[in-house]
């Protein structure tokens, strides 16, 4: 059976119904992680909650071997020939960082130790309740993912697919008639 997999977008934009957003956002996070939160979290704060989306909104991810996290402002392109089958099943998280969990794109194996790993971070609770920003899943929670994955407890890996950072000089992606994306820059143009 192939593996099944959902990511949930975060962003900081502004939305016409953000108060209601940022209403049952909290009240999901206070019902499921017990922790009270700014009631107009906004801004790069709500990215904190990355690692915790599988605890806070279970139903979203429930039917899913696999789940992450993605910004709204990059490109992936066909993910599907580097998140191969294969390439899963060698790992419980990936990130798109060197040796560090990306906020920007991070893969979660759907299980109760991967989902609740956020909660063998030191303060976590604390860093979720402030108004504070800490860059939590890049931050602490990448120190917590590399000491259990030397302890031999997840599978780790983030090996670097493709750049989010590389916005200077600015890309130009253009949609093939086959559906390919191909990043155009001065010094080469490649398929995203």
């Amino acid at each position: 059976m192939p593996t099944r997999w959902s990511a949930i977008a975060t962003t900081g934009h502004a939305d016409p119904d953000q108060a209601a957003l940022d209403y049952e956002f909290n009240a999901a996070v206070k019902k499921n992680l017990g922790v009270i939160v700014n009631p107009e979290l906004g801004g790069r704060k709500i990215c904190e909650f990355d690692p915790a989306l599988a605890v806070i909104f279970p139903g979203l991810v429930a039917r899913y071997d696999f789940w992450g996290h993605y910004n709204l402002d990059c490109v992936y392109g066909r993910v599907w020939r580097w998140l191969t089958e294969g390439y899963l099943s060698e790992l419980d998280l990936y990130g798109n960082d060197p040796d560090q969990m990306c906020g920007a794109f991070s893969v979660y194996r759907n299980t109760p130790l991967v989902n609740h790993l956020f909660r063998e971070t030191p303060n976590w609770r604390e860093m979720f309740a402030d108004e504070v920003f800490h860059g939590f899943d890049e931050g602490a929670f990448s120190e917590t993912v590399r000491r259990v994955r030397d302890s031999g407890g997840v599978r780790f890996r983030s090996d670097y697919h493709g750049s989010h950072d590389r916005m200077v000089p600015l890309p130009s992606v253009t949609l093939e008639p086959d559906g390919a994306l191909m990043e155009h820059t001065l010094q080469s143009t490649e398929e995203i």
